[in-house]
């Protein structure tokens, strides 16, 4: 087994587009902070923009991709959600869009992220203002990943699908215990 710098394991990293949302429906749809919020992508949190032809190449969701809760209250910071649908959308601000490439599975990259929040990684590691945290592109980009061959990868996300409920279950349960802990640090 290897260990790379994320950075060379993904293909893309990049914010959204800041544009004004609405939610009433008219326009093209858009990822949001809420669209994530639960661990799973959420069709019914989306918000809605008109996009330029421009925008649209620049900013739409490919299956695969990762979406990153990097600016957000400690409770949600380093939430993720994978896309898995074809339906189409475009990537809004507030979150980044991470895309791997060819040496990892997205999935395998997603529970590497899970980890990393199970563990208050984020928690520790983010800039805290008053109500809210972030963490920047650069630190995520210089974390070090431990990366398996593909195959190995595959017996792994099987593995951990396997516990999906459990491990989004005991994410909330942990992440709530590790944010009481750090208030006070």
């Amino acid at each position: 087994m290897k260990v790379f710098k994320l950075e060379k394991v993904i293909a893309l990293m990049k914010n959204g587009v800041n544009v004004k949302q609405n939610k009433n429906g008219v326009g093209d749809r858009l990822s949001r902070i809420e669209t994530i919020s639960d661990g799973n992508f959420n069709f019914d949190k989306v918000g809605f923009a008109e996009l330029s032809s421009d925008q649209k190449s620049k900013y739409k969701i490919n299956k695969n991709d990762i979406l990153f809760s990097h600016i957000n209250s400690l409770e949600h910071l380093g939430k993720t959600a994978i896309y898995e649908a074809n339906q189409e959308i475009y990537h809004g601000v507030n979150l980044l869009l991470i895309r791997a490439n060819d040496l990892v599975l997205p999935k395998y990259l997603r529970y590497f992220f899970i980890f990393l929040r199970n563990s208050g990684y984020w928690i520790r590691n983010g800039k805290q203002a008053i109500n809210q945290a972030s963490v920047n592109q650069t630190n995520i980009k210089n974390l070090q990943i431990p990366v398996p061959s593909l195959q190995e990868q595959e017996k792994i996300v099987e593995r951990l699908d396997g516990f999906r409920e459990v491990i989004n279950e005991s994410n909330l349960v942990n992440s709530k215990r590790k944010i009481d802990k750090f208030k006070f640090i």
